[in-house]
């Protein structure tokens, strides 16, 4: 059984809680546009506080997202939009026209940190893959590790 944290403050993630049943730290990240979503740090050790393993690095590369997110919906917008418009497109239901259209349709959902400290952002596809969510993890200064080409 893992030893009990006490919560803590961070600026950019917020109130951060160990949650000893999923043996994750907890918070909801506040985004730029006043939105919160859920994220998630699951430590490469649940024995060891947080501050050991790495938050520093998950800190800066977290305050990257929330600070690039406007200009990530729009790298994803231009990657996927022309495939989804020859893949997806359903000119009977669908309303996205271009890729502005597209990259108003996508939002932050929710945020998970793993065990090799990059950040993966999962966004919501506003419906235009029915349903299905598109990742984005990156490392510093947004290098992307996952997901659509920046």
């Amino acid at each position: 059984m893992p030893k009990q944290f006490e919560p803590f403050f961070d600026p950019v993630l917020g109130e951060v809680k160990f949650v000893d049943i999923r043996l994750h730290w907890r918070f909801d990240l506040r985004l730029r546009s006043g939105k919160s979503i859920p994220g998630t740090i699951t430590p490469e050790n649940e024995k060891k506080p947080l501050h050991d393993q790495g938050l520093d690095v998950i800190v800066r590369r977290v305050a990257w997202l929330v600070e690039h997110e406007q200009a990530i919906y729009r790298r994803v917008a231009e990657k996927l939009f022309p495939r989804w418009q020859t893949d997806w497109f359903d000119p009977e239901t669908d309303t996205v026209q271009s890729v502005t259209d597209f990259e108003k349709a996508i939002s932050f959902s929710s945020l998970d940190v793993l065990e090799d400290l990059h950040p993966g952002v999962v966004l919501n596809d506003g419906g235009l893959y029915r349903g299905h969510a598109i990742v984005v993890t990156v490392g510093d200064d947004g290098e992307r590790i996952y997901g659509p080409e920046f």
